[in-house]
């Protein structure tokens, strides 16, 4: 007669059944943990654009720096290139120039300013090719007297310089040529007060030994406004 298998609580096959259980629990807390974390990364994760990545862009304000660096190296290197032999502004125009003491000004000033006494005060300069004769004349200085005076001013200047003198001339190479190059010319201004032919803007130019003036006087209204310009 068959003997009946009873189960019990502690009975292996009972076991068995009731071991898989936490197993089963295990594998589902891991799944579960493993979604968790996922999830986390998922949210935290930003998406990426396979278009955009690698690509750096650039802000305006950024853009707006840089070209403005490139202008002012543009701008800085033209600079240089003209204003490499006597500046910005001259360039190659004072290219062979001879060369005048700035003592010889001074002089003639002084010397000038001592021997005629309408002259309130006087400035000569040079800028580049131009020798230029600033002249403020007391009041009541008649307008030929002014002119005489400068030319006479002019002339010092140039014996003083101690140049070669010129073929044809009675400047020396200082107000005309020297190895073929042109050199100075004198720009003149004078004032006076209570004079209506004042200023008077008067030129010599290199090769020429005239003079070429110019007055506020309505009577040369028009050359004035040139000249002035």
């Amino acid at each position: 007669m068959a003997q009946k298998h009873f189960s019990f609580d502690n009975d292996e096959s009972s076991t068995g059944r009731r071991s898989s259980s936490p197993k089963r629990q295990t594998k589902v807390n891991q799944s579960k943990f493993t979604f968790t974390e996922g999830e986390k990364r998922r949210v935290n994760r930003r998406p990426v654009d396979k278009k955009s990545k690698g690509k750096f862009k650039l802000k305006k304000w950024q853009i707006a720096l840089i070209v403005l660096a490139v202008l002012a190296i543009g701008g800085g290197t033209l600079l240089f290139v003209a204003g490499r032999d006597d500046g910005p502004v001259y360039g190659d125009r004072c290219k062979g120039i001879l060369s005048l003491s700035t003592s010889v000004l001074r002089e003639t000033e002084t010397e000038m300013k001592n021997k005629h006494s309408s002259i309130e005060n006087i400035n000569i300069s040079i800028q580049c090719k131009e020798l230029r004769f600033d002249i403020k004349f007391a009041s009541g200085t008649k307008a030929a007297t002014a002119e005489k005076i400068v030319k006479e001013a002019v002339k010092l200047v140039d014996q003083k310089a101690g140049k070669n003198s010129y073929s044809g001339s009675s400047y020396s190479e200082l107000f005309n040529y020297s190895n073929k190059v042109r050199q100075f010319e004198a720009y003149i201004y004078m004032t006076c007060d209570g004079n209506s032919d004042f200023p008077i803007y008067g030129t010599k130019l290199a090769g020429k030994d005239s003079f070429s003036f110019t007055y506020a006087s309505i009577k040369d209204e028009s050359t004035y406004k040139k000249a002035k310009k």
